[in-house]
Formats: C-alpha cells, structure tokens, sequence
C-alpha cells in the first residue's frame, strides 16, 4: 500500500537529513512543528515537540522563498478540519524546497525506493533482488485490465506491474479491481461477492448488495451488516449507536473512532500516527 503518510514521511526525512546552520531557516522548524501541535493534543500523544523543533530547526532548504511557500501552504492546510488525518497532498513548494530523494527517474528505471521516482510512482521491488525499477500508477477506466485500486489518498494492489504501470480503478468512483478487470460496484438489489464490491452504505448478504442495518435493527454479528454509525451488539443482537470521543467504552467496536483505550473513546489518528512521532515528541 502507498499513501500520502509515506510521502509525508519522506518530506519529513529529507527535513532531517538536510541540516545546515544556516540562519536562513532557523525559524522553519518551529513554526512548522507547531502546526501540529494540535494534532498531537487531539492523538493524546506527547507534545512537547523538542525533537521536532530540533531536528527540524535546521532545515537547509533549497531556497529561503520556497520554504516559506511551504510554511504558507501548510497554515492554510492546518485550517482544514482533515488536516491531522494528513489526506492532504504535499504541496509541491515542500517537495522543491526540502527534495526527498533525486525523484527523477522515469517508469522502467531502476530505483532503490519510491522517492527515487518521479510524479505519481513507486518503486516496484522484486523479493529476490535488491533494486527495483520505477512504475507509475495508472487510473484506468470501466472494462479495463488492473492489478490494484486507489481509495482517497491510499493505493493497494496484488500482482506485477505491466509496462512498467500499476493500473488501478478509482474505488471512490464507483469502480473496483475484480479478478483483474475494473467494473463498476454494485448497486442495492445486485449481485456482489463481497461487500467490497457493492456501493458505499451497502453489504453483501448472501450474495446480492443490501442497504446496512440502522440502530435498532436485528444483526448477526456480522461485521459490515450495522451502519458505520452503529455496531452489533453481542448480547442482544441489536444496532446499536457508536460512541463519540470521550465517552466510555468497553470495546474498539463500541466507539465511531474504532479506538477504546483506557475505558474511553478516543481519537484514532490511524496510519497518521507513523507521522506524528516524528512531530509530536
């Protein structure tokens, strides 16, 4: 799987590698670093972010102009209500400003990691060797040949790159890899091997896409049945409201974050955590 974490990461590697003592950009690491600082309040993860603002404090940017772009862009993304979800995609003054790698090589090039790549790529690694080569990801229409798919700001798939493209369908619209093939997911009434492959709100039940249970409807327990709002409970086989953060739980399940700690909801930053301990601490 590749997302938009990982490129975050790199951009944050590259951030650590490239230190200077230059006073150019002994400001970039603070006011970067507190930008999340929210994040890390909100993950209840610790914040008192010291080796964030030293790591970071340093930074050699390729251009002084550049790096404030970046800071620029990041404000403005810190207003968003997803920003600490980090669904955003990187602005691209960040990636000039703090280059993660020489990120120049085309589809069939032979690369030691993704940041080797250049635009929407990856490096595609055989298990028996040491190098990989470039292939870049490929949106590809209904009826058309995949190996994988893109959901939001994550892409999986299974198989080998052809022609040194990962052909994916765009699951968000309305389309999935089945058996090699993109097809449209299915809609209430119609067949679907998995709830996977039917529309958004839906389950597959005994074969045909079926709306998901609302509270108060009888469940089985099947994972999927109950809305997203809702979960099964065991003991009276009912759907029944998630709770909010904050809230106590007992189970994961019980809470609309899928995170219980401590006998409290709370809020799960997901994959995003991977990048909030290089932020946070």
């Amino acid at each position: 799987m590749r997302n938009r974490i990982g490129s975050l990461l790199l951009f944050l590697a590259a951030l650590a590698v490239g230190c200077s003592d230059d006073d150019d950009a002994s400001d970039f690491g603070p006011r970067f670093c507190a930008l999340f600082k929210p994040c890390c309040d909100k993950a209840g993860l610790p914040g008192d972010q010291s080796t964030c603002r030293m790591l970071y404090g340093s930074a050699r940017p390729t251009s002084k102009s550049l790096a404030e772009q970046c800071l620029t862009e990041y404000e403005a993304l810190a207003n968003d209500p997803t920003f600490c979800d980090f669904s955003h995609d990187e602005p691209e003054s960040c990636q000039k400003a703090f280059p993660d790698g020489s990120g120049g090589k085309k589809p069939g090039e032979t690369c030691d990691n993704g940041s080797d790549c250049a635009g929407d790529s990856t490096c595609d690694h055989d298990f028996d060797t040491d190098k990989g080569t470039c292939a870049a990801f490929v949106l590809v229409a209904e009826g058309a040949a995949c190996i994988g798919e893109r959901n939001g700001s994550s892409s999986s798939w299974s198989g080998d790159p052809q022609q040194n493209q990962i052909t994916l369908c765009d699951y968000q619209a309305g389309l999935h890899c089945d058996a090699g093939t993109c097809k449209q997911r299915s809609a209430l009434g119609q067949a679907c091997s998995s709830a996977h492959a039917c529309v958004d709100g839906a389950y597959c039940p005994s074969g045909t896409c079926a709306a998901r249970l609302p509270a108060g409807a009888t469940c089985t327990g099947d994972w999927d049945e109950c809305s997203a709002e809702t979960h099964c409970v065991d003991s009276t086989k009912t759907c029944e409201p998630r709770r909010a953060d904050g809230e106590a739980c007992m189970d994961s399940d019980e809470c609309l974050s899928e995170r219980c700690s401590e006998g409290v909801c709370k809020y799960n930053p997901g994959l995003a955590g991977l990048a909030l301990a290089f932020l946070c601490n």
